[in-house]
């Protein structure tokens, strides 16, 4: 596996950063939106994890996969994000619940810890199967990601520039590797 300081040394410390960032930012969006969910908060978790692996680049060891370095960065940085969502919807819960209820009304108490637990499982599952995409050849991985996208096999055709039948063929193979690569137990529990 190729270290990260194989990349031009003449190059100043911005371009390098910009270099590195760039070349494994397909793979940090993956992991972000595993984590956030939602293509806007995965790309506002990566403008955070640039901005503070920029401050910190000074500290990272170039002979280890900048990679790595940033998907730990990035991991926290979804985690933080998920965790903000959630004060402001508290606050906002808590605001509606003052303002629409009586002194004496009764309230159920809902038990969520099940609703979390597969919530947790289900981010598992995505961030396993984003990880497996990203080992993809990239033409395989590009469609995948299209997909991922919502877009339509038509969609991805004529935005690739490929026949239909095409984009269908590479669906197909990629899903065969997934399977291949993937754990049978793993993907029965998810009915993939």
């Amino acid at each position: 596996m190729k270290k990260d300081n194989n990349i031009n040394m003449s190059l100043n410390k911005k371009e390098r950063f910009e270099k590195l960032f760039a070349e494994s930012r397909g793979k940090l969006f993956s992991i972000a939106f595993s984590v956030v969910r939602n293509k806007d908060s995965a790309e506002d978790v990566l403008q955070t994890s640039y901005i503070k692996a920029w401050n910190n680049f000074d500290s990272y060891d170039s002979s280890k996969k900048f990679t790595n370095w940033m998907t730990s960065i990035v991991k926290n940085a979804s985690i933080d994000s998920l965790r903000n969502k959630t004060r402001q919807l508290d606050t906002y819960s808590l605001e509606y619940f003052n303002r629409h209820t009586q002194e004496n009304d009764t309230f159920d108490i809902v038990d969520l810890s099940a609703n979390l637990e597969q919530s947790y499982e289900q981010k598992e599952f995505l961030s396993e199967v984003f990880e497996m995409i990203n080992q993809l050849p990239e033409d395989l991985r590009e469609v995948m990601n299209h997909l991922i996208d919502d877009k339509s096999y038509a969609e991805i055709s004529e935005q690739m520039k490929l026949p239909l039948n095409t984009i269908r063929t590479k669906v197909h193979r990629a899903k065969k590797i997934l399977r291949k690569n993937a754990d049978s137990q793993f993907l029965a529990n998810f009915g993939v």
